[in-house]
């Protein structure tokens, strides 16, 4: 078993683009580093951000309705850190969870169904993140992320778009397409005018497409189009991972990406070398992944 969760580690963090467990030795060290903190957005919708030493952050943001009727969580982290997760909960409210809230089946954000769900939370997600879940799956550079348990998995699926209608707000979960991966949910908090955006929307630089487990440089940028149209000027958004951004920050995301994907169309088109491609485009984003990495995944996958 310790074997398989290095290897979760492992791709979660060549997802994020960072040196797995760097500084670390086991994944259950890496959790008992995680401090969980508790970021207020607005009224009753809080961030709770898991902090390591390391940059960008390891885990996924994972975002929180104090309703009246329950807490909303959306995605969960790993099933190592539960007890963190909890606690940073109980800052929130003592109220108990009354959805678990999926946004994509990758492990670090979403590995914590195994124990969530043995407190009986009625688990959300896309359709097809169900199915992945029920399979072991090849993510990144040969990292197998195993089957999840039977029992955790999600019990309430939708394929375009679903709503919960609570006491006081409406949840709008949405599907716009494949983009960072095959089955992604992005959920807006209509009264609240809060959005989580899952890894669709990242700060860490040059995002991860899962190409071989349906995701698409076009359905992403699509994506975010999608969420800008569901966006206003006061809209505050939750990104898979890194700070709180607004509708400006995914604005430029998009035009960043879209503008790699065509310049890499056009250049393929003509039988143009990457490296050539490459140097036409001035797009600069923070984190260890190239612009020449990224730009080759677009390369090989259109």
């Amino acid at each position: 078993m310790k074997k398989l969760m290095l290897l979760i580690i492992s791709t979660s963090f060549s997802i994020a683009q960072v040196d797995p467990l760097e500084g670390f030795k086991t994944m259950e060290e890496l959790a008992n580093k995680i401090e969980e903190e508790v970021i207020p957005v607005k009224d009753n919708y809080f961030l709770i951000k898991g902090n390591t030493s390391s940059t960008p952050p390891y885990s996924g943001n994972i975002g929180v309705f104090n309703s009246k009727e329950g807490l909303i969580v959306i995605d969960n982290q790993w099933r190592t850190t539960y007890k963190q997760v909890k606690k940073a909960l109980r800052e929130i409210s003592k109220s108990k969870v009354k959805y678990i809230l999926n946004t994509h089946y990758h492990f670090d954000h979403i590995e914590g169904n195994n124990v969530f769900s043995k407190d009986g939370i009625p688990i959300i997600s896309h359709h097809n993140v169900r199915e992945k879940l029920k399979e072991q799956v090849q993510l990144y550079d040969g990292f197998i992320q195993p089957a999840h348990d039977p029992n955790s998995l999600p019990n309430i699926t939708f394929h375009k778009k679903m709503e919960l209608n609570l006491e006081d707000e409406t949840v709008e979960i949405f599907h716009f397409g494949p983009a960072h991966t095959g089955g992604d949910a992005i959920i807006k908090f209509k009264q609240g005018n809060v959005i989580h955006a899952g890894d669709v929307f990242v700060t860490y630089g040059f995002p991860f497409i899962d190409y071989s487990n349906g995701g698409s440089i076009y359905g992403f940028i699509h994506s975010l189009t999608q969420i800008i149209g569901i966006m206003d000027n006061e809209t505050i958004v939750i990104p898979g991972h890194g700070p709180l951004c607004d509708i400006n920050d995914v604005i430029t995301l998009r035009d960043q990406i879209n503008e790699c994907y065509q310049r890499v169309k056009e250049g393929k088109s003509k039988g143009e070398s990457i490296d050539s491609i490459v140097k036409d485009i001035d797009v600069k984003l923070p984190g260890n992944r190239t612009l020449l990495e990224f730009c080759t995944d677009i390369y090989k996958n259109i």
